[in-house]
């Protein structure tokens, strides 16, 4: 069995059938360069409606809370509300059965 002796220089056409292939290789790569920065300009333009959108739901939830925090102190306002009068209530009924007992 022969050894190949190691090869420092490449010849001419060596070099010149290695830039054809990578030429072949890189040229489909080049191609597809203004289809993917138009599919990233599209990507970047929806990120950016997408942004806006979640702002705009935002301050619509920072609004419906502040509404239901509202509503909240409202009806807790009423419920002690109701629980005074039914405890008034509750008085005079007692109140009349204290006089009549008394009486």
């Amino acid at each position: 069995m022969k050894r190949q002796a190691k090869k420092d220089k490449f010849s001419t056409s060596e070099v010149g059938a290695l830039i054809e292939n990578l030429r072949a290789e890189i040229k489909p790569i080049l191609e597809d360069i203004p289809d993917i920065k138009k599919e990233l300009d599209g990507i970047f333009e929806q990120v950016g409606k997408n942004s806006e959108t979640l702002g705009t739901l935002e301050i619509a939830v920072r609004r419906s809370a502040e509404k239901i925090e509202i509503n909240r102190q409202l009806i807790t306002r009423v419920l002690e509300e109701l629980k005074s009068k039914v405890d008034r209530k509750d008085f005079e009924i007692l109140k009349k059965k204290v006089a009549s007992v008394t009486i």
